[in-house]
């Protein structure tokens, strides 16, 4: 399961660089025709760079709800995933520092010691592979926003454009929320991987100071 999980994430991942491709290739070309043609003839593209513009975002938006149909998929394999491998993780590490220091126990300590490792790697293995889905979000919303910029600068927005770029920037303020959670409604993002990290670190610093 960890597996298909594993390639869930990297298909996404792979839908969402592509997006963010997209929004920086529409936002070159304006900036090359601007370059090219600084008289008026350059507002003759308006209408065509905003319609692209706009069926990117829709796009976006469609893979959005993507990624919200995955996790409603993949909550309760991954709760049960970050229950039992916490537990089993606190388990080899519990053993592996109070078992005696003979010889059966140092191997024991040796098992316990691989079990702990292997535990907590796979849990900042897939934390960290969750996590890609928020931070690919958030740069598909700064290269959005540039863009959005791009247009109010160039042309001559109407209203309704306006409030059209208003209503995107507003939808994209969730844009974080868009991820893998737990049932307790916890984000698998960039913060648990840090406080795995934390964990690791300090349980390595105790296995080391003995």
């Amino acid at each position: 399961m960890i597996n298909f999980l594993c390639v869930t994430t990297q298909y996404i991942y792979y839908k969402q660089n592509l997006k963010r491709l997209k929004y920086n290739k529409l936002l070159n070309k304006i900036c090359i025709r601007i370059y090219k043609n600084k008289n008026s003839t350059a507002m003759n593209n308006q209408n065509s760079f905003w319609k692209q513009y706009l069926k990117l975002n829709n796009q976006t938006f469609l893979l959005f709800k993507e990624i919200v149909a995955q996790n409603k998929f993949w909550c309760p394999y991954l709760t049960f995933f970050y229950t039992l491998y916490l537990l089993e993780s606190c388990y080899y590490t519990y053993g592996f520092f109070f078992n005696k220091n003979n010889t059966i126990g140092f191997f024991l300590r040796i098992f316990f010691a691989v079990g702990a490792v292997y535990f907590l790697g796979m849990l900042v293995f897939v934390t960290w592979q969750c996590s890609k889905v928020v931070f690919q979000n958030c740069q598909i919303q700064k290269t959005a926003q540039k863009l959005a910029i791009r247009f109010s600068l160039v042309y001559q927005l109407s209203i309704h454009e306006m409030m059209t770029i208003d209503a995107i920037a507003a939808n994209y303020r969730y844009v974080k929320k868009v991820s893998f959670k737990l049932l307790n409604n916890y984000r698998v993002d960039s913060r648990m991987f840090q406080q795995l990290l934390s964990y690791i670190m300090m349980l390595f610093l105790m296995i080391f100071r003995q």
